[in-house]
């Protein structure tokens, strides 16, 4: 009550519920049409296990995509770079090399999830116990950087 009269408000509810369902679909109308679409191709993880390894065993760098595409396929791409004592395979078989970057390429089918084990293997120069070697891993998918990480790998021996 405002000098013994009650205000606007006060003897209208049916204004103040207005206001609040008009800043609700206000609400719900900015988050559908202005919030940022899931990435066609998202990287889910990006992780390796043991981050500790003697050098005559391996570890796994685990890389998990998928693709929110429901119609059509895409091709990505893994690029690995890490110290020349280290190298990344896919079963025995050996990643192709370019220079000091390591690729696997492959197609993520329709609304597919991949999850690719990697394997790491690395050496250490002679006299050296422990060293930790970082990991650098990128994705790519149409052209355009999905994810950009960085791991270590404690070797030791």
């Amino acid at each position: 009550m405002i000098g013994g009269k009650m205000s606007g408000m006060s003897q209208n509810p049916g204004n103040l519920i207005g206001i609040i369902a008009a800043v609700i679909a206000a609400y719900l109308i900015f988050t559908v049409f202005f919030s940022p679409a899931p990435p066609i191709i998202e990287v889910v993880e990006c992780s390796i296990s043991p981050d500790t390894i003697n050098v005559n065993s391996q570890a796994i760098l685990t890389i998990k995509i998928r693709n929110h595409d429901e119609e059509q396929g895409h091709p990505f791409e893994v690029e690995f770079r890490s110290h020349n004592l280290v190298a990344f395979y896919l079963g025995e078989k050996q990643l192709q090399k370019d220079g000091d970057v390591w690729h696997f390429n492959d197609v993520l089918n329709p609304s597919a999830e991949l999850t690719q084990p990697i394997i790491v293997r690395a050496d250490l120069e002679t006299g050296t116990k422990r060293l930790t070697r970082l990991i650098s891993v990128r994705i790519y998918s149409n052209g355009e950087k999905l994810a950009d990480k960085e791991l270590e790998l404690a070797v030791e021996r």
